[in-house]
């Protein structure tokens, strides 16, 4: 089945000229994808299939969610070292737009646990790319947003997992929760022990339970998933009169989100991540910018009270990430320092174009980067001055990328 959808695809590509990826209606990318308008579209729809697990690793197509993935290796006893919190999130999305969680400050990104690629080229060719097998063309496919080849099938690294995870002890997940003033610090190591706390779909948020108990058992699935229902605190932002008091008055002081509304309790099931982010893409993409940020910044370590003082916004969502020193062009962990942290700054701003460009002015002074995934304001001369621009164009000529797939400029600056 898996040869038969690579063949069509193949086909396909011969015919199209230019192209890129069709969108996915949920997509976490949250800029519109205005430069897909006059290009001839590809779809990976079909490729959901998980190909094989075994003791070590998995092998699966790009549209695979977590949440299917996870399901399956953990009847193995097995889990990939790092789960993006969301269930939607592909492992093909993870890896061509990078992503993290609370294991990365062991483990690195979800690109760092990917053993080896089958990747399109633009020719028609089917490669295999590893660490040791065409090494240039896997690191630089993480974070370059489908611009140098098609992923076809990815090989992860899985870990033995146990049933459940003790927040509030030494382990390898780590994360701090910054609400108000107050800093909740958590971590966490798998264990067998029974779990005493449990997520329901109509329990309160994740964001708000965990400070309430801070040393608690839970499933591990709950665990890797904790911010999906909700999406981390969006869900909160648009209820009650803390939106409309700022939202049609301008109270600043509710920027803060100290007085957040709590959905009542018959509504909390609908709030998956899957499900706001479509209802998000269906707004007006002036409004949102205009409005909501959504943005992650990876700042050294050293560097990271300089950068809160710069924000006003709360909750903020801080995620230790260890760097890396392999080619990941794009990367944003991809940084010559001993630690960096993820900064995720989600919620209403109503000048949040304008915060989102002095934040990435302020993470680029600081020696970070950010993901790309958001609205992005760089110029094509800052833009180059911050990524590899001679190295990436010669991937692009190398691998037959440079007259079938737009060019990553053109994606991520396109708004």
């Amino acid at each position: 089945m898996h040869s038969e959808k690579v063949a069509f695809l193949q086909k396909e590509l011969k015919k199209k000229g230019l192209i890129v990826l069709e969108p996915r209606r949920e997509s976490n990318i949250i800029r519109p994808p205005i430069y897909k308008k006059k290009v001839a579209k590809i779809s990976l729809s079909a490729f959901t299939e998980i190909i094989d697990i075994n003791s070590t690793c998995a092998i699966v197509e790009p549209q695979v969610t977590f949440d299917k993935l996870v399901k399956e290796t953990l009847l193995l006893g097995l889990v990939p070292p790092v789960v993006p919190e969301f269930k939607g999130i592909t492992v093909g999305g993870a890896f061509a737009g990078t992503s993290l969680e609370s294991s990365s400050g062991v483990y690195g990104q979800f690109s760092d646990t990917v053993l080896g690629l089958t990747v399109l080229l633009g020719n028609g060719e089917i490669i295999g790319v590893s660490r040791t097998e065409n090494s240039d063309l896997f690191w630089g496919l993480s974070g370059s947003y489908g611009t140098l080849g098609i992923i076809l099938s990815l090989i992860i690294q899985l870990i033995p997992a146990k049933k459940n995870i003790h927040i509030g002890i030494p382990g390898p997940f780590e994360e701090t929760l910054i609400i108000g003033n107050k800093k909740i610090h958590l971590t966490a190591a798998m264990t067998d022990s029974p779990a005493n706390f449990f997520t329901g779909p109509f329990s309160k948020w994740f964001y708000k339970r965990a400070p309430e108990r801070q040393n608690f058992i839970l499933p591990l699935y709950d665990y890797l998933f904790r911010y999906d229902r909700g999406a981390f605190w969006m869900a909160s932002t648009f209820q009650g009169p803390s939106w409309l008091l700022y939202y049609f008055f301008h109270i600043k002081k509710e920027l803060s989100f100290k007085k957040a509304w709590e959905a009542p309790f018959f509504f909390r099931p609908f709030f998956s991540s899957k499900r706001l982010y479509k209802t998000l893409h269906q707004l007006p993409s002036p409004w949102f910018e205009k409005n909501f940020i959504v943005q992650d910044f990876y700042i050294p370590l050293s560097k990271l009270d300089i950068f809160l003082k710069e924000i006003v916004l709360r909750p903020l969502w801080i995620c230790p990430i260890k760097p890396t020193s392999t080619p990941q062009l794009f990367s944003p962990h991809y940084l010559p320092c001993d630690q960096l942290v993820d900064v995720g700054v989600y919620g209403i701003d109503l000048e949040a174009s304008t915060t989102s460009k002095r934040l990435e002015k302020i993470c680029y002074e600081l020696k970070g980067r950010k993901m790309l995934y958001a609205y992005n304001y760089y110029s094509l001369e800052s833009f180059w001055e911050i990524y590899n621009e001679k190295a990436y164009r010669c991937l692009r000529t190398k691998y037959y990328a440079d007259k079938t797939f737009l060019s990553i400029e053109k994606k991520v600056l396109s708004r």
